[in-house]
């Protein structure tokens, strides 16, 4: 993961379209090449995260796939944000029954869930958490969403 602390090498923040003035970020590192996720973290201690990446060209229809990656985790108490802290996260993909399990582990939170795949997306919830994300890449090489559940807010990346 990279930590910045000035997206400007000045001043230690930078202000965004939003008006709102973001002091640093914690973005995954060059080891995606189709995906990136973060978070932003802003002058008034609240954050926010991101994934984006290059769409899928060819969703494969049939035979299976094991995604393993990484995981910025953000944990809070009640409302008011605590800490980050790094996670793994894994996602077996079925693409003939189209059917993800998805979990998450880091040193505060261990969940799983699964997830419907719909076309190049993939969500999942119950009454414990959520997560949802997008194929990316060529050929679905790569996966990067969110995921919830009481008291945690992650971002997260994962290849085959």
């Amino acid at each position: 993961m990279l930590i910045y602390g000035s997206a400007t090498g000045k001043d230690g923040h930078f202000t965004a379209p939003d008006n709102r003035s973001y002091q640093s970020f914690q973005v995954s590192d060059n080891s995606y090449a189709y995906s990136q996720f973060g978070f932003a973290y802003a002058s008034d201690n609240t954050l926010g995260g991101f994934y984006r990446g290059q769409p899928v060209g060819s969703m494969p229809t049939s035979g299976t796939a094991t995604y393993r990656g990484d995981a910025i985790v953000a944990t809070f108490n009640g409302e008011n944000f605590n800490k980050t802290e790094l996670g793994t996260v894994r996602a077996d993909a079925d693409f003939a029954a189209r059917k993800l399990q998805f979990s998450l582990n880091s040193a505060s939170h261990q969940g799983s869930i699964d997830a419907a795949i719909d076309n190049n997306l993939f969500i999942g919830a119950n009454s414990n958490n959520s997560v949802g994300g997008v194929f990316y890449g060529p050929n679905a090489e790569e996966i990067a969403g969110s995921y919830s559940a009481a008291g945690v807010f992650a971002v997260y990346g994962a290849k085959r």
